[in-house]
């Protein structure tokens, strides 16, 4: 949603303060399961049962990582620095 807010309107305030928000909160929400992981640790549990939720706060954070750009239209040779002139 701020994405597309953010293309429509660059100048917008709202629309980086919302992408924010959302970044930060998926950001806590993945390493909040790998914290839960190491607290099972900590209180004993062994470690068939930390690696899960270790391995899903990271799976998490690579699948929630900031995306900003993602639906950018790209020329048609992405390593061009110049303009693309066949359209």
């Amino acid at each position: 949603m701020a994405n597309e807010e953010l293309r429509r309107d660059p100048q917008n305030e709202k629309g980086p303060s919302r992408w924010r928000l959302a970044t930060v909160l998926s950001m806590v929400l993945a390493m909040s399961i790998g914290v839960y992981g190491f607290m099972l640790r900590m209180m004993g549990y062994g470690r068939t049962v930390e690696w899960p939720f270790f391995l899903v706060s990271v799976a998490l954070l690579l699948l929630w990582r900031p995306h900003l750009d993602e639906g950018a239209s790209s020329p048609a040779n992405p390593f061009s620095i110049q303009p693309d002139t066949q359209s």
